[in-house]
């Protein structure tokens, strides 16, 4: 969509709003809107920086799923209301809204409910948030492979746990990011991939965690698997301290030992026992999903790179 811009007395130039968007959002004379500086481009909204509005979800007319809050909120809408709703599904909704930082349940009625964005996305929190959920993912590896090797399996609910941790704020980083508050116009969308592929590489563990859970009686793993688990840990430690601190030749061994790690995962699970295989795939996802993080990063430190 182009608009042309008008002239006005000696200095001020003006644009007319696109008339569908005006119906949309209801605007009329005297109304204010905020225009807000992103890089080169300006974002107009009724609401101040990022975006904002309500989406209706009708159970009738869609089986319900808690599972599409997340995406929702990640959208950025900041009021979503659920109509026809049964007391199970109510009852899941509130069950995932709890995960969801600053939403809450507003109105409650018969076979309906409201939630709502009750606190405002603060951009500042993206970086903190971002480095937490490195160091929760780390902290998962870390515990995981100890409580293995002393075969301690008690510990793996408690380490399950933390990947919710990381859907929390990973879900929130995105949420920034849809709203416009990621502070890099240029690479949001490689910032988005590496914000998703942080959570995949949490789910890699909490599946891992879930062998463990979900056995009956205690599985020993082989001293390959056992190395394996190590080696990819290492993996995702070193990302970190690039992604942190850029080393070229931290880079160039990031590369090398991550094609070495995949092909011994490779390797590993064709030739383990079924309950090494179960171990060996997951290992082998958080191994390739940790490696295939280097394009994106490449992408947001090209100017450290070139």
């Amino acid at each position: 969509m182009r608009r042309k811009v008008i002239k006005l007395a000696n200095n001020t130039l003006v644009m007319s709003l696109p008339a569908a968007w005006v119906k949309k959002v209801g605007l009329v004379k005297g109304d204010q809107i905020c225009v807000d500086e992103s890089g080169d481009a300006l974002l107009v909204s009724t609401t101040g920086s990022g975006k904002s509005g309500r989406f209706v979800l009708d159970c009738d007319k869609i089986n319900f799923d808690k599972n599409i809050l997340p995406y929702l909120y990640q959208k950025g809408y900041d009021e979503v209301e659920i109509v026809n709703i049964d007391n199970k599904s109510f009852s899941d909704a509130k069950e995932k809204v709890s995960d969801l930082m600053g939403f809450e349940f507003i109105d409650h009625g018969e076979r309906r409910c409201v939630i709502k964005s009750v606190s405002r996305e603060m951009d500042s929190e993206f970086d903190n948030l971002l480095r937490r959920t490195f160091l929760i993912t780390l902290e998962m590896s870390r515990n995981l492979l100890d409580a293995v090797e002393k075969k301690e399996l008690s510990r793996m609910q408690e380490i399950r746990n933390l990947e919710k941790t990381t859907n929390t704020f990973t879900d929130f980083c995105k949420r920034i990011i849809s709203k416009g508050g990621y502070n890099d116009p240029e690479n949001t969308i490689y910032m988005y991939v590496v914000v998703r592929d942080l959570e995949k590489v949490a789910d890699g563990y909490k599946r891992i965690c879930d062998v463990f859970i979900h056995k009956k009686r205690k599985i020993i793993l082989s001293k390959k698997t056992l190395d394996i688990i190590k080696q990819a840990n290492e993996l995702f430690e070193m990302f970190y301290t690039l992604f942190y601190k850029f080393d070229p030749a931290l880079l160039a061994k990031l590369k090398s030992e991550g094609k070495k790690v995949k092909a011994d995962a490779e390797t590993l699970l064709k030739r383990c026992s079924h309950e090494d295989a179960l171990i060996a795939s997951n290992i082998l996802f958080v191994v390739m999903t940790t490696y295939d993080l280097i394009g994106p990063y490449m992408i947001l430190k090209f100017d450290k790179i070139q």
